[in-house]
């Protein structure tokens, strides 16, 4: 019995060490595992720490482009901005640079039926006799020396404007002293064709006014033609006092042109800016189809604009700009050139298809006016089309930023984009004010500022006599020459 015990306790035991191996297999295959686990979980640490990393290094690299993106931002607004003082409603096409212009197509010329009868050749046509003629004869032939002999043919005819350069006299003018028994006064012969204390005659300060207003060339050009052309060395300070001593015998011509302005059915109005030392003033035009007014002033407001005092029932006509009231007619011509030149950028296309779709209703609009005021105008006709701009704007959520802006500008000013409807001598544009403005433009290119308030005065004077003329078809010099001695005719003092 103790045999078979010990028979079943060995085979216990055997059992046991088998389980026993077994279970240490296990424990070493589970080792093995919990290695292999451990070095995928290294792994995967090394690849998580390297992801952890990888988002830190994009996190700054983000933050860094954020501040990248707003100074671009900035950037692009600033240069928007100044793309935009060559493209916006209020720039007409002289003041853009050439290389900011689009290059336009050639078109070939149209032909065009030549009048009946002779056409005059204005390039070569002479008008009246000649002043003079001259007779060129040959005593020998110019090739071989040979006599000659006079041919009963027609002589050559020819006719050749010859220039007589300008010369200068310097003459000093002796004037006794008088004594009058009657008044007890002290008298004096007066020099005629020139002005009290000045060493310039008449004729060399309007030259000097001519090319300084006319021909805008600056005092430095005026003393360098005086030089070339007359021999003639003065300082650019006489040139600016010639400009300023005009001034003293413009005023009553200038206050005219004012009051004349104050009495016109219609004007057109605009504004461009002036330095002074430094500062920005602005020079304010108004103007018809006959007069010219400058006025150079220190601001542009309400208050500054309300200076010309015009009729209940003038009309002004003016672009965008808010500080003008009572009649109005705005201008058409900005107003495109605003709907063409947006100043945002479109989200989309759709967005941009609805925008173009408006302006080009928008023109559509314009066009048909113009065709159907010349059959007449009338109120009637200025309300009808104000109703059809009206239903255009009307009930239209506008998609972007553009076509608001747009509908908020046509809209703001909704009653005064047909007056020209209702009168016939009111034009749909202000080009007549920004075909005034542009001589100053060139002028404040070229002369860059004025220097004292006495010379912004003298120069706007002038400027208006200048434009005042050239409507008029006339001659500046013969218009400021007749002007100034008008005022100096009268006795005065030497």
């Amino acid at each position: 019995m103790k045999y078979c015990f010990a028979i079943s306790v060995s085979s216990e035991l055997e059992k046991l060490v088998l389980a026993v191996d077994s279970l240490k297999r296990q424990v070493g295959h589970l080792a093995e595992q919990n290695q292999q686990l451990q070095r995928q979980l290294a792994e995967r640490d090394k690849v998580i720490s390297a992801q952890n990393r990888r988002i830190t290094e994009l996190e700054a690299l983000v933050e860094q482009l954020k501040t990248e993106n707003k100074s671009w931002a900035r950037e692009f607004d600033k240069l928007r901005k100044h793309l935009r003082k060559y493209e916006n409603e209020n720039m007409p096409s002289g003041s853009i640079p050439p290389y900011l212009k689009p290059e336009v197509e050639e078109k070939l010329p149209k032909e065009r039926a030549e009048p009946e009868g002779k056409t005059a050749n204005i390039r070569n046509s002479r008008k009246g006799k000649p002043d003079r003629k001259e007779l060129h004869g040959l005593a020998a032939c110019p090739h071989c020396g040979g006599k000659v002999r006079k041919m009963k043919a027609k002589p050559d005819r020819r006719r050749i404007i010859h220039i007589t350069m300008p010369t200068v006299e310097d003459v000093e003018h002796i004037t006794p002293r008088y004594f009058c028994g009657h008044c007890k006064k002290e008298v004096a012969a007066k020099i005629g064709g020139t002005l009290p204390g000045s060493k310039f005659d008449l004729n060399a300060m309007l030259l000097i006014s001519y090319l300084a207003v006319a021909m805008n060339m600056s005092e430095n050009k005026v003393v360098e033609f005086f030089s070339d052309i007359f021999g003639l060395e003065i300082s650019g300070a006489s040139v600016s006092n010639v400009m300023l001593r005009l001034r003293e015998h413009l005023g009553p011509y200038y206050w005219q042109l004012e009051k004349r302005l104050k009495r016109a059915r219609v004007v057109y109005r605009d504004e461009t800016s002036w330095r002074k030392n430094g500062k920005t003033y602005w020079t304010w035009v108004a103007t018809n189809a006959r007069l010219a007014y400058f006025a150079i002033e220190r601001r542009r407001n309400a208050e500054t604009a309300g200076k010309l005092k015009l009729r209940k029932d003038a009309v002004q006509v003016c672009d965008g700009y808010t500080v003008y009231s009572g009649i109005m007619q705005r201008c058409w011509a900005h107003s495109l050139r605003r709907a063409k030149h947006p100043e945002n950028f479109f989200e989309n296309e759709e967005e941009s298809g609805e925008y173009s779709a408006i302006v080009g209703e928008l023109g559509s609009l314009y066009h048909d006016a113009k065709e159907t005021r010349k059959k007449g105008c009338s109120k009637e006709l200025r309300e009808r089309y104000s109703r059809k701009l009206l239903k255009l704007f009307a009930n239209r959520e506008p998609p972007g930023k553009n076509l608001a802006a747009l509908t908020n500008y046509v809209m703001s000013y909704s009653n005064d984009w047909f007056t020209f409807l209702e009168y016939p001598y009111v034009e749909p544009t202000n080009n007549r004010a920004e075909r005034a403005l542009r001589h100053i433009v060139l002028k404040r290119r070229i002369s860059q500022q004025s220097r004292s308030q006495l010379h912004m005065e003298s120069y706007a004077m002038q400027a208006s006599a200048y434009m005042t003329a050239r409507l008029n078809g006339e001659s500046y010099w013969e218009t400021l020459g007749h002007v100034v001695g008008s005022q100096i005719s009268g006795a005065g003092k030497i």
